[in-house]
């Protein structure tokens, strides 16, 4: 016997109340983190904010058991800049935020060698070697920088991250387009090394792109209108005759 599923009737299921309440039992959520997540169940305009209103004035939306909780959850794993980063994906005011980060800088680097000391008992003494720690523990801009490497998925271009290329570690590289991207705060011009370093893989073939780390986080699009623009194919060169206008 085949029986046909009717339509759930008006204000059948959790209320809006409710499902926030579930959402804060598993863990503390932003007012900003509620309104994404319940916006859907809306039923009447205005319903939503006068539920979040009702739980942020009994105190179950709290900006600063947020703030906590994440600390608390991060700080033993991730940077003060990655913190500061999921705080303000929550929605969190800038001043709470300020605050927050402020608070982590001070132990920033005890907290990163205790890390390290967790995963590692020792410097890698080869490149695949170092390259494997670099991607257990990357900067806050190559850790961004990936995400957005990831998101984007670039036309079904794929990239490696910390690749070891002969002797050197290059941060991205895409190996069907022979294109590495960097992530750095501009210094490597400067630097007679690096400057060695990009002759080389120049000589391989392989097009350097540097990517400084403020545009990593602040301007995204940017960022990625360049790795467009890299992975293009180079235009033929035209004939001479072409060159003349024949």
């Amino acid at each position: 016997m085949v029986i046909n599923a009717k339509p759930a009737p008006a204000g059948f299921g959790p209320s809006l109340k409710g499902r926030a309440l579930r959402y804060l039992a598993v863990r503390e959520h932003s007012r900003a983190e509620l309104e994404r997540k319940l916006k859907v169940h809306e039923q009447t305009p205005g319903q939503l904010v006068q539920v979040l209103d009702d739980l942020q004035a009994k105190d179950f939306i709290s900006e600063a058991r947020v703030v906590e909780s994440v600390i608390n959850r991060r700080a033993a794993r991730f940077s003060a800049s990655r913190i500061k980063y999921e705080l303000l994906n929550k929605g969190l005011g800038a001043e709470a935020v300020a605050e927050a980060v402020n608070s982590l800088k001070s132990s920033e680097l005890d907290r990163a060698r205790e890390i390290w000391r967790k995963k590692f008992d020792c410097l890698a003494v080869d490149a695949a070697g170092r390259a494997k720690q670099m991607r257990t523990i990357p900067t806050d801009a190559g850790h961004r920088l990936w995400q957005i490497l990831r998101a984007k998925r670039f036309a079904g271009h794929k990239f490696k991250r910390q690749l070891v290329v002969d002797h050197y570690i290059v941060d991205f590289a895409c190996l069907q387009r022979r294109l590495i991207i960097e992530a750095d705060g501009g210094h490597h011009a400067e630097n007679a090394r690096d400057q060695r370093r990009d002759s080389y893989l120049t000589a391989q073939g392989f097009q350097i792109l540097r990517i400084w780390n403020n545009d990593i986080f602040n301007n995204e699009a940017g960022v990625s209108d360049a790795i467009f623009a890299a992975l293009q194919p180079p235009l033929p060169n035209p004939s001479p005759a072409e060159g003349r206008g024949a």
